[in-house]
């Protein structure tokens, strides 16, 4: 599976232009930015649905944030003196609600082995891991660089829900259904 790399600043002359008006990505990832400034942004990414959504002009539900699950406790602490609310905790995230929107801090223990805090590396870990290849984008902060994968490019531009695994690999039958239907709605 073949991700691209691509600086904040060059998204205008990007392959997702060719396809997508990106200056709502931008905006959008410049005011992350700053929102999140006082978080330290050199342990998370921001990835899935919240970028998705915004290529497609629409308000995200909400913004998932991975971060390695030993940096979970001083991101949260980060959050909670930021003027995060917090809502609730689940096994694996953290709720918060800012300016009405909802942002959850997800543990990502399953990632913790990656070289010298490489973040690209982490990222293509969790684009690797999502169901969908329209969700197969992410935001890096620390290095201000959207990384995506070809298929999500090919997938977004033609309106192809496509699963990344074969069907029979996922367990939980009922919920990809729903998630199917809800994107097609979108």
């Amino acid at each position: 599976m073949n991700m691209k790399k691509i600086k904040l600043t060059e998204l205008d002359e990007s392959v997702l232009a060719n396809y997508f008006d990106c200056a709502n990505l931008k905006q959008y990832c410049n005011s992350l930015k700053l929102r999140l400034c006082e978080i330290n942004n050199q342990h998370f990414v921001i990835a899935g649905g919240a970028l998705r959504d915004i290529l497609l002009n629409t308000h995200p539900h909400d913004i998932d944030m991975f971060a390695i699950q030993h940096h979970v406790p001083a991101i949260a602490e980060q959050f909670d003196k930021s003027g995060f609310k917090f809502i609730c905790e689940t096994k694996l995230s953290r709720n918060y609600l800012f300016n009405r929107e909802k942002y959850q801090l997800i543990s990502s223990k399953h990632f913790v082995r990656f070289r010298n805090n490489n973040l690209f590396e982490f990222a293509e870990k969790i684009l690797k891991s999502f169901e969908f290849t329209i969700n197969q984008i992410a935001y890096i902060p620390a290095h201000d660089v959207i990384i995506f994968s070809e298929a999500f490019v090919h997938d977004m531009h033609k309106k192809l829900i496509r699963p990344i695994r074969a069907l029979n690999e996922y367990s939980h039958s009922q919920l990809f259904a729903t998630r199917i239907l809800k994107f097609m709605n979108k």
